[in-house]
């Protein structure tokens, strides 16, 4: 979401037609990128008299955001020099998959439209981010997460992928395509998340799009469940 969806969104306003019908949307996450920016750093100023151009109020608080992300989030599980767009060498690439056929994407710099999305890091860092969540109080204090689990804030819960266990899930992609088949980003991101009662924690990432008629969620829950009979 851009600063400048950002502010037609809010301009725009909630009707109760709005409050009728579920959307999907990632305002939400969008508008923290500002939000945060102002309870945590000094105002953004400009020269006296002279208007301010959006760019660089919108560039200024993606910055502090970043940084507070950074501070709070990142450094909590000792992970460092990560950032809101692709490694200068090397960037991981995502692909069309089964078709067509065409060079990979990396997605670009989103330090203007994080938030919603954007951090790139190893699965390494993800794995080392999800365990100093899970298993320590560096990042959130127990009966927060308690809360989480409880109140399914930001996860789900399910007892049916294995009997007798439970687990704490999310999914999510980057979508290569729209609905209807027309392709407008180079690739696809697809991940799964579970985190099961005893403390087994299992991630999944995939750099395209499935075969037709799979979905991560499914084949993970499929492969967890044969593995664990």
């Amino acid at each position: 979401m851009s600063y400048a969806e950002l502010k037609q969104c809010a301009l725009d306003g909630v009707t109760t037609a709005n409050k009728a019908k579920q959307q999907y949307n990632n305002s939400n996450f969008g508008l923290f990128r500002i939000i945060i920016g102002l309870m945590t750093s000094p105002p953004f100023t400009s020269s006296p008299g002279r208007p301010t151009p959006d760019s660089r109020f919108s560039t200024y608080y993606s910055l502090r955001y970043l940084d507070y992300v950074r501070t709070n989030l990142f450094r909590p599980a000792r992970i460092t020099g990560v950032d809101a767009k692709p490694a200068a060498n090397d960037p991981a690439m995502t692909y069309q998959f089964p078709g067509p056929t065409r060079a990979g994407d990396n997605f670009g710099d989103c330090t203007e439209i994080s938030g919603s999305q954007g951090w790139n890091m190893s699965s390494k860092q993800l794995a080392m981010f999800m365990d100093t969540l899970i298993n320590t109080e560096r990042i959130l204090p127990a009966a927060v997460l308690k809360q989480m689990k409880d109140d399914q804030l930001g996860w789900y819960r399910d007892s049916t992928t294995v009997p007798g266990i439970t687990s704490y899930e999310h999914t999510g992609y980057y979508p290569g395509k729209d609905g209807n088949g027309n392709v407008f980003n180079g690739g696809e991101l697809n991940s799964a998340m579970f985190t099961f009662s005893n403390g087994l924690s299992v991630a999944v990432i995939i750099n395209s799009q499935l075969g037709p008629g799979l979905g991560v969620p499914q084949e993970v829950k499929a492969a967890l469940k044969e593995a664990l009979k």
